[in-house]
């Protein structure tokens, strides 16, 4: 039976920030990749709230392979509340969302992983 320990207690980043929600996704999911990492996404939501603002959350589990017993597990939850804005940017002006992001994360060991001990 596989047996799981946090190897770290949760890293949490709270900003407020304009940013492109598309590009911030492909970025990260990009960079999990580039480290080995596959990325399962275990939830999307997205919400307005009254006053207009968009609520997007995910949750990510990335795992990779470390050895035959052992798989390295990063869990990232991500929380944003933003209005949509336009910036420019090299004489031209592009979409992005301003508003308060929050990240966290959290990294496992799972001993076992193919149950076969």
């Amino acid at each position: 039976m596989a047996e799981v320990s946090q190897i770290t207690p949760p890293v949490i980043v709270k900003k407020t920030l304009t940013f492109d929600l598309k590009d911030f996704y492909k970025h990260m999911k990009s960079t999990f990749k580039d480290y080995g990492y596959a990325v399962k996404e275990k939830s999307y939501d997205k919400d307005v709230t009254a006053d207009g603002s968009k609520k997007t959350a995910f949750l990510w589990e990335a795992g990779k392979k470390h050895s035959d017993y052992i798989k390295l597990i990063i869990n990232m939850d991500f929380t944003a509340v933003t209005k949509n804005v336009v910036v420019k940017q090299d004489d031209s002006e592009r979409k992005a969302q301003r508003g308060q992001v929050t990240l966290k994360f959290v990294a496992f060991t799972k001993r076992d992983p193919e149950s076969e001990w």
